[in-house]
């Protein structure tokens, strides 16, 4: 009989990382898996996580920081039609953490903003991986900011985005 084993192969990833342990994240970054998250789902549904989701496990809801501070290769997702198709509310809350009602859920796992436009920002098919880059001969797939990327990290927000380019398309016009 043949010996077969099973393990992590490269670009396996964990999708909607929605509790994660720091123990389950210590497994995880040994195995050298990824994680995806939905950090928006705390701004729209937190105070029913704060409800319904036994208290061990809140802190560790929607995570970010603790799964970057344990090593593991991080990518966000806005889980549209499910969540919202926009990545700024998710860009946002993984920098506040706060339910409709203003509480804090999970407050160690908050990212700076920079950090949380990153999640966003790697190739499709390596999530957390770096931030993808224009070169000369690739389409181009950019978000042309109205004002400097530092003020847009401030408050992000859609309503700061001038234009939309994917594969060298428009598409978001520009705003008047």
């Amino acid at each position: 009989m043949t010996r077969v084993e099973a393990g992590p192969r490269a670009g396996d990833r964990i999708e909607h990382g929605a509790v994660v342990h720091p123990a389950e994240a210590e497994r995880i970054a040994a195995h050298g898996l990824t994680v995806v998250t939905q950090p928006a789902f705390v701004a729209e549904r937190g105070d029913d996580y704060l409800a319904d989701v036994e208290a061990d496990d809140r802190p560790y809801l929607w995570p970010c920081a603790g799964l970057l501070r344990a090593g593991i290769a991080v990518g966000g997702s806005t889980d549209a039609p499910f969540g919202p198709a926009d990545p700024w509310p998710a860009i946002a809350a993984a920098t506040t953490r706060r339910t409709p009602a203003g509480h804090i859920l999970g407050a160690d796992e908050r990212l700076d903003a920079r950090r949380a436009l990153d999640l966003f920002l790697g190739p499709a098919g390596a999530p957390g991986g770096p931030p993808r880059r224009i070169a000369p001969g690739t389409p181009a797939d950019l978000c042309l900011l109205a004002v400097p990327l530092e003020d847009a990290l401030r408050a992000p927000a859609a309503s700061l985005v001038a234009a939309t380019i994917r594969a060298g398309h428009l598409t978001t016009p520009m705003s008047a």
